[in-house]
């Protein structure tokens, strides 16, 4: 079958492991009475849930259902098709976020094949590759998705931490958003060229 989950909590009434104090916990805040069906959904849920948590309620009925359209025939296309999609909610670009990446793995049960996954290493999905990838002992970097380096001099690594501001795009996410700006201000119309892209 297809599972789905969407930035909220998914473990209702199934639970295979849980920390030896997890209800006691939530007894001793009041959240759980100790009485009935332990629900950890249910028990941690905010009462009152923000906005981004509703919004995920929308993604998750959308994925599930994009999911079980394609149960028994759940490929890497399809994965990334749904990551792409926009009317779920799944691919955000509106309230000020963007979905910033994706990726799709696929885990051969025969363990002599390499896992491959798949990501896009730039924001928004929809307008965005998927780049294959293997995990390997002796990975060879390709220069154009290598964020800068900046040794020493690096915010982070100075003390006091983060008093300035680098810039830590790659190449590819550059490239990316040059398009991206050029695809939002050109009209479409019978001299649109999509080869210049």
């Amino acid at each position: 079958g297809v599972k789905n989950i969407s930035n909220q909590l998914t473990i209702h009434t199934e639970i295979s492991a849980e920390h030896p104090e997890l209800r006691s916990v939530a007894k001793a805040q009041g959240w759980w009475d100790g009485l009935g069906e332990f629900n950890f959904s249910r028990v941690f849920s905010p009462e009152n849930p923000p906005v981004r948590m509703e919004l995920a309620k929308k993604r998750y009925k959308g994925g599930t259902e994009l999911l079980q359209q394609h149960d028994g025939s759940v490929t890497a296309a399809v994965m990334m098709s749904i990551l792409r999609d926009k009317p779920s909610g799944i691919c955000m670009d509106s309230g000020g976020f963007c979905t910033t990446g994706s990726m799709v793995s696929v885990l051969p049960r025969d363990t002599s094949l390499p896992c491959i996954h798949f990501f896009t290493a730039t924001p928004d999905p929809s307008r965005s590759i998927f780049k294959p990838f293997i995990f390997s002992d002796c990975p060879t970097p390709v220069p154009r998705v290598v964020s800068p380096q900046f040794g020493p001099d690096d915010p982070v690594r100075k003390q006091p931490r983060f008093q300035s501001r680098v810039d830590r795009r790659h190449d590819l996410y550059k490239a990316h958003q040059v398009a991206l700006n050029t695809m939002e201000t050109k009209p479409v119309g019978n001299d649109y060229d999509a080869n210049q892209y």
